[in-house]
């Protein structure tokens, strides 16, 4: 009766009418769930389920009269619903992913194959499922700024809240230095400014679809990294004159702030970058201007990146000037940029 309403006026859940109606449920269900000392009674630590389901995608949906949206019953059954941590629970921590795979069943079978959810199903508790990442009963657009997954969260409130989590890192043996690096670097110190076109984490590893470096699938396998990387970066703007600032922001993040090859993104090639400190020395003395300078004009290919080409920083520096002195000031831009190289060379 607390469900379908007294006894001798019980409808079908097809009528609108019905207390189970789709558009109804929600408040049938409130009657408890919304209930503090309902809550308390029976120590359910999760607040305003109800409410929040409603201001979440799916509840909007439903009252919008989307009959595909997931309502109370798609997630936690109908009348097998058992405490989260039953086994038996739909929503329990090893079955949230089959459940959303009710609806999204091609986003369940990717994220069953990557490494969170082959972790998952080896038995991690720590492996995150959908709702560690998407929230519970409000689930937002990834558009929608107050959502984990939005694009200016997703580094620091979704993977840096596993990768930076010291107690995770020394249990899994989590590289430490993967969160704090990126908050360093250009892409981190621009989505901390509001820029949120900068590259998070998702950009290159991945949504879903996230696997090891050396898994030939992953976004960040050196044979992928030009199709993940260089085309979803956006170039920052520098000063064509400081040859300096153009090497930390575009340079270092490969070959390492004195250019030996030992940046934060290094670990991710087949073979280290190149240490452009050691230029001059491995050509017997001289540096190589014009090879360098061909290299960043032209392009080529540098074993370091796999079977792949480097960038071509001529016509990612064109981009960043439309007037009337734009090749100007890309040759300049290259002209500067292998001064400095120059500069660092070791003695």
């Amino acid at each position: 009766m607390s469900c379908h309403g007294n006894i001798h006026a019980v409808k079908v859940s097809s009528k609108p009418e019905s207390t189970v109606a789709r558009k109804k449920l929600a408040d049938t269900c409130a009657k408890c769930h919304s209930n503090p000392g309902f809550l308390t009674r029976h120590k359910i630590p999760v607040a305003h389920p109800v409410e929040s389901y409603k201001q979440g995608v799916h509840g909007r949906a439903v009252v919008a009269g989307n009959d595909q949206a997931a309502n109370c019953n798609s997630c936690h059954g109908n009348h097998d619903i058992y405490p989260a941590r039953d086994e038996r629970s739909h929503v329990n921590h090893w079955r949230v992913a089959a459940s959303c795979g009710q609806c999204h069943q091609q986003i369940a079978k990717t994220y069953g194959e990557s490494v969170h959810g082959v972790a998952l199903e080896a038995g991690v508790k720590d492996a995150p499922a959908c709702v560690d990442c998407h929230g519970e009963h409000l689930i937002l657009h990834p558009r929608n700024p107050a959502s984990p997954v939005y694009a200016a969260n997703v580094s620091s409130e979704i993977c840096g809240r596993c990768h930076g989590s010291l107690r995770l890192v020394q249990l899994y043996e989590f590289p430490a230095d993967r969160v704090r690096s990126y908050a360093d670097s250009y892409h981190g110190l621009a989505l901390k400014e509001g820029k949120i076109t900068a590259a998070n984490c998702a950009s290159c590893h991945g949504i879903h679809n996230i696997f090891r470096a050396t898994d030939t699938r992953s976004t960040i396998n050196p044979g992928n990294l030009p199709k993940t990387n260089v085309k979803t970066v956006p170039i920052a703007y520098t000063n064509p004159g400081s040859g300096g600032e153009m090497f930390t922001v575009y340079c270092a993040v490969c070959h390492g702030a004195t250019g030996q090859g030992d940046g934060p993104a290094a670990s991710a090639f087949a073979k280290p970058p190149t240490n452009l400190a050691m230029l001059a020395k491995n050509n017997k003395g001289k540096y190589p201007t014009e090879h360098v300078y061909a290299v960043l004009k032209f392009g080529t290919s540098v074993p370091a990146h796999g079977n792949i080409q480097m960038p071509v920083w001529n016509t990612l520096f064109r981009s960043l000037n439309s007037g009337e002195d734009a090749d100007y000031v890309t040759k300049l831009r290259i002209h500067n940029l292998v001064e400095y190289i120059q500069s660092i060379q070791a003695k």
